[in-house]
């Protein structure tokens, strides 16, 4: 299973299809797992699969919200279905509980773009 999911998470950039079939396979496997329905939330959002992307991000995040990729990709998602409020939210909380996490640079980033959207209204 965990090689499986991190094969997912792997093709995540170079291959969404093939991601999105090897987190498919995961997510049968153990459908309750939060790093699995959040690495097939992700794959999900890669192929353009919006609302289920969503569903699956948000359990994710409800089972393990304390876990930044996850609260990360939440939101993400939350952002590409036009949720700005509750993106931010999420953001703002990510970058204050955990400043030092891997993806640091790309959290930063988007809030950087909510902020500067936020501006021009």
């Amino acid at each position: 299973l965990t090689a499986l999911n991190n094969a997912a998470q792997a093709y995540s950039t170079t291959d969404p299809k093939r991601s999105l079939e090897l987190a498919q396979r995961a997510v049968k496997l153990s459908p309750d797992n939060p790093y699995v329905l959040d690495t097939y939330g992700w794959a999900l959002l890669q192929n353009g699969k919006l609302a289920a992307a969503i569903s699956n991000i948000e359990q994710a995040f409800r089972k393990a919200g304390n876990q930044p990729e996850i609260t990360y990709h939440y939101a993400v998602a939350l952002l590409k279905s036009g949720d700005r409020t509750s993106a931010r939210q999420r953001l703002d909380d990510l970058l204050q509980s955990n400043p030092n996490f891997p993806g640091i640079g790309d959290a930063r980033y988007l809030q950087q773009q909510l902020t500067a959207a936020e501006r021009k209204r």
